[in-house]
């Protein structure tokens, strides 16, 4: 039960949340203190697309990857958006060939611009984003697509190693 707890609580904090007050069965745990941890501008990597732990990325995108495009060397999707894809019960039509490279857990997608970086490895993420298309069933219906919000694409400035649990820190303008 400590095990889960500590879980629960790290969640909470780690998504920006004050926790102050805890009650588990019935039974209310006061903090002194409020702890408030804020995770602000951190994108945390999930998975990659290789399904492998770790992988290097050069200025052309992830190696051995076959996603690459000359003009959007990194494609990265939110895994909220992944999730959201997966269990469509409408399908959008960019849906069962869209592949991200870089699936991020975090609440909001990196600005268009922004700078991102995690250890060595830098990238910049480009102003351009999915692109809809008139014959999706999602746009035809007035349906909300995920990936509008949930991609985006990606250059490299400087190369580096990225791995699952890592974080991209957003570098100040």
């Amino acid at each position: 039960m400590c095990q889960i707890l500590r879980s629960f609580l790290f969640c909470l904090l780690s998504c920006g949340y004050t926790v102050q007050y805890l009650v588990v069965q019935g039974v209310l745990f006061q903090s002194e203190d409020k702890y408030n941890v804020s995770m602000e501008n951190t994108y945390k990597i999930a998975c990659f697309f290789l399904d492998q732990p770790c992988v290097k990325i050069n200025v052309s995108g992830v190696e051995g990857s076959q996603l690459k495009s000359a003009s959007r060397p990194l494609s990265l999707i939110s895994l909220s958006a992944r999730q959201e894809v997966d269990s469509a019960e409408k399908i959008g039509l960019c849906y069962p060939r869209f592949k991200a490279d870089i699936t991020l857990d975090c609440e909001i997608m990196p600005s268009k611009g922004a700078h991102l970086s995690a250890g060595e490895l830098t990238l910049r993420i480009l102003p351009e984003g999915k692109t809809c298309y008139p014959e999706c069933i999602l746009i035809q219906e007035g349906l909300p697509c995920p990936l509008i919000d949930g991609v985006r694409y990606a250059s490299v400035e400087s190369p580096g190693m990225l791995c699952q649990g890592d974080q991209f820190v957003e570098k100040p303008e």
